[in-house]
């Protein structure tokens, strides 16, 4: 649909009702590295921004903020520059150099609280753009400054207090805003921006040349990096944002950086469309910061988003007539409960997308704040606390940190097909953590499967949710605040039992539209690991590729993208194709095949789904690791039916994950036609295998050694112990019916599941294997297949409703699995009567 205006406020709470299904397969006994990281800390991603607009806030609220829920200090704007006498820059005079008194010069103070309060080390420290009019004002090269910041940090270190130097530095915080061209000409030409752009890339260039250079082996291990960028959306203009800020701050200063640092805001806005930075848009943004320094510097650069989070439709600093002031402050609006939902919203979804990227994610900080109010009164829209009849209350956005509590550990494998709801699998000790966050704002059914089941739980089990609720309350400042929807933050807590209790909330389990949820689950006794998943990351040759333009008409286009060094072994592939453009981008359809063989397309989630100006949109596919070689090509074919759009590919990038030990599957999305088959793209067929039925009569005589003839039927109670000797992928989606209107029984399968029977096959023989199939409607995907290792050999599905009989031929040595699969999330599949033959 196209932008929401305020009309259609109880269209999208109707349109949060209709219900979408998310199978989920959570491991508790697979830990996980993704590109060599296994942790998930606070420290990391559940940190604030405090510090800034003052420090309004009370010890006791912020011993329950950082001691009880465990959230940390992230970043201060009060960096170098400002805590310290800019005179001493000249001279380097030691007397001057200490930090003054007047900014809080020790960082233990309640503005940056100590250990005593669960402070952190992960801090990261900026100076406001001031200081760039400052050196340039008297004179001063970017390497003195340098060399004054390389002095100065190690003063800020309490020992005794147990205050480290600042982890992170940024230089200047959004240095290129600061000295873009357009804050003082109307239509500046693009020559003078880049220039402007060059010379932020410098200054970061001299300035962390000196800190790395001399901190590198002091006991002050700050890192120096940049450049802070104000509005991180380089695709727009056809990606001249690309051109003139990453590609020149790369190489001018590229090989100086320690990270690459970004702000990252979503904008909800009633009226002229929104701009969604969450979601395709993120993902496409972060890949391509990858793929580009990858290429360049010949590794990716790590990313610190500094800032991110919502902003708001408001100027919040403003006088009289409008124009912005430093001193005589009002706010525009007062304090919108729905204002903290859209802040809650973003901080949710941004947290969660971060979270999949541990080896490229050094630091996230969610741009919140203490209690800070305008002369009215009124909170800084982004501030945690605010005043009520005179009383100190926290706002909504308190609820970020309380739903995060204690959560943290280790990273264990979970698998979904559908990415409207991303899922985390963390574990510390015996506590298990899900995280789970719903992108779209469709309700959707979640059904989390446990591979071997779900162990027996000890106490404070539970099921954290945040959610939007309905509330007349807010209609009228939703108006104001031009806000998309209207209703109030809810933060639940649902105690659990046991297992069962679990098992049964979580079968069917729905997620309400940008619901984020956490599901705590304490185990008894801790739980050995039995197989093991190693993600790593691939980058391909190419970055920012015209694939087509279109005006008016449909236009299609295909281009090729090489990976090298890719591993071997058994697993999945995911290949990411990012494709950039402005609200069309919406019509974009992509096609891809990795080595030749065409990958399935997914209903991606990772794009807008809700009308909103989100100008990157995100296709995944997945595949087996058996397509993989040590050199693959990965060919991208994208149409569009435009009115006026120009296609660009920003990246392709590939996630392979190997897996040892056994256990979980291989991840089988639904491709968008229904007519399309569900594949897993493998190998050609091996030993001349032929897939086509053959009426013809075959000898069941066994001549030594080859495969022992057999059949068997549910309905005739030849399987005698019900569904014993065959491996499930789901003892919940894998049952035996004894309703099935073929005769009294037959095996079910539901969903996206499989079960298998091994098989020995001594001689090459042709070998036939029959099988009984109902499916129910086209969208049913039923099917049988003969799988050698990773490839599949043989396959034959069920295409017409009703029973229908398939029988496939294939020629193979040694072991082979008979394969029963459902490869739909609504598919039921009914299987009976099997039997194997060897000519």
């Amino acid at each position: 649909m196209g932008a929401i205006t305020f009309s259609s406020i109880s269209a999208v709470l109707l349109m949060m009702m209709a219900v979408g299904a998310v199978d989920v397969e959570v491991d508790l006994y697979c830990p996980q590295s993704i590109g060599g990281e296994t942790q998930w800390t606070p420290d990391k991603y559940n940190s604030g921004h405090w510090t800034v607009q003052g420090s309004g806030m009370s010890t006791s609220s912020l011993t329950y903020l950082m001691k009880n829920l465990g959230a940390t200090e992230g970043r201060t704007g009060r960096g170098v520059f400002r805590r310290g006498d800019p005179s001493a820059i000249k001279t380097l005079s030691s007397s001057k150099l200490e930090p003054r008194a007047a900014f809080n010069e020790k960082l233990c103070t309640r503005g940056y609280p100590c250990q005593s309060l669960g402070g952190s080390d992960e801090i990261v420290m900026a100076d406001g753009g001031e200081l760039l009019d400052y050196i340039e004002e008297n004179n001063i090269s970017d390497k003195r400054f340098g060399e004054y910041t390389a002095l100065f940090l190690p003063m800020l270190q309490n020992k005794q207090a147990n205050v480290k130097c600042p982890k992170y530095l940024e230089p200047v915080n959004e240095g290129m805003v600061y000295k873009d061209p357009k804050r003082y000409m109307s239509n500046p030409p693009n020559s003078l921006r880049k220039a402007a752009f060059t010379r932020i890339a410098k200054f970061h260039k001299a300035v962390c040349d000196v800190v790395n250079s001399k901190l590198s082996n002091s006991g002050c291990n700050t890192l120096c990096g940049g450049w802070a960028s104000g509005w991180s959306d380089l695709v727009r203009q056809r990606f001249l944002a690309y051109e003139n800020r990453l590609v020149p701050f790369t190489k001018e200063a590229g090989r100086s950086m320690k990270f690459f640092s970004f702000h990252t805001y979503d904008s909800y806005k009633q009226s002229a469309g929104e701009v969604l930075m969450q979601g395709g848009h993120q993902e496409g943004l972060m890949d391509l910061v990858w793929t580009h320094t990858r290429n360049e510097l010949g590794k990716p650069m790590p990313i610190v988003f500094s800032e991110f989070g919502a902003g708001s439709n408001e100027v919040w600093f403003v006088s009289s007539n409008g124009k912005v002031k430093s001193q005589k402050l009002k706010t525009a609006r007062p304090y919108c409960a729905t204002r903290d939902w859209a802040i809650l919203n973003s901080f949710t979804g941004m947290m969660s997308q971060f979270s999949a990227h541990p080896d490229l994610i050094l630091k996230t900080v969610a741009f919140v704040h203490e209690a800070t109010y305008d002369a009215k009164g009124n909170p800084y829209p982004w501030s945690l606390e605010r005043k009520v009849n005179g009383k100190t209350v926290w706002t909504h956005l308190i609820k970020f940190f309380e739903i995060m509590a204690g959560v943290k550990g280790h990273y264990y494998r979970v698998t979904t097909k559908n990415t409207k709801v991303q899922v985390h699998l963390l574990r510390n000790g015996n506590t298990f953590w899900v995280m789970m966050k719903n992108f779209s704002r469709n309700n959707q059914n979640l059904n989390l499967d446990f591979i071997d089941g779900l162990p027996t739980l000890g106490s404070g089990s539970e099921l954290r949710s945040l959610r939007l609720k309905a509330s007349s309350s807010t209609v009228q400042c939703a108006r104001e605040h031009k806000l998309p929807w209207s209703g109030v933050p809810d933060l639940s807590t649902r105690k659990l039992g046991s297992a069962s209790d679990v098992q049964k909330l979580m079968n069917n389990y729905e997620m309400t539209g940008m619901e984020f949820a956490i599901l705590k689950l304490p185990l008894r006794v801790s739980p050995k690991p039995r197989r093991s998943s190693v993600v790593k990351r691939h980058f391909s040759n190419r970055e920012v590729v015209k694939v087509f333009q279109s005006y008016g008409k449909s236009s299609t286009g295909t281009e090729k993208f090489t990976f090298n060094n890719l591993p071997s072994g058994t697993g999945n592939v995911k290949v990411r194709v990012a494709v950039g453009g402005y609200s069309e981008v919406l019509k974009v359809k992509c096609d891809a095949t990795l080595n030749g063989v065409k990958l399935s397309r997914p209903d991606s989630s990772f794009g807008p789904e809700n009308g909103a100006e989100s100008r990157w949109m995100m296709f995944e596919y997945h595949a087996s690791m058996a397509i993989v070689k040590s050199s693959s090509v990965v060919a991208v074919t994208c149409s569009c039916n435009c009115n006026k759009f120009t296609g660009h590919v920003s990246s392709v990038t590939m996630l392979t994950e190997q897996l040892t030990g056994g256990g979980g599957s291989i991840v089988v999305p639904e491709p968008e036609d229904d007519d399309d088959e569900v594949d897993v793209p493998t190998k050609p067929d091996v030993g001349g295998g032929n897939n086509k039925g053959d009426s013809g009569k075959d000898d069941d005589k066994n001549d030594g050694g080859g495969l022992t003839p057999f059949s068997g039927s549910f309905k005739n109670g030849d399987f005698e112990n019900g569904l014993s000797g065959w491996t499930k992928s789901s003892a919940r989606k894998v049952k035996l019916s004894k309703t099935a209107s073929k005769g009294k029984g037959a095996m079910l399968i539901r969903g996206v599941a499989s079960a298998k029977q091994v098989f020995r096959v001594t001689s090459r023989k042709r070998v036939a294997v029959s099988v009984d199939m109902k499916i129910n409607s086209k969208k049913d995907k039923c099917e049988i297949r003969i799988v050698q290792g990773e490839k599949v050999i043989a396959r034959q599905a069920q295409r017409k409703n009703g029973w229908g009989r398939k029988t496939l031929y294939f020629k193979a040595s040694g072991a082979v699995d008979i394969l029963l699969y459902s490869g739909s999330s609504s598919s039921k599949c009914l299987f009976d009567e099997i039997s194997i033959k060897q000519k």
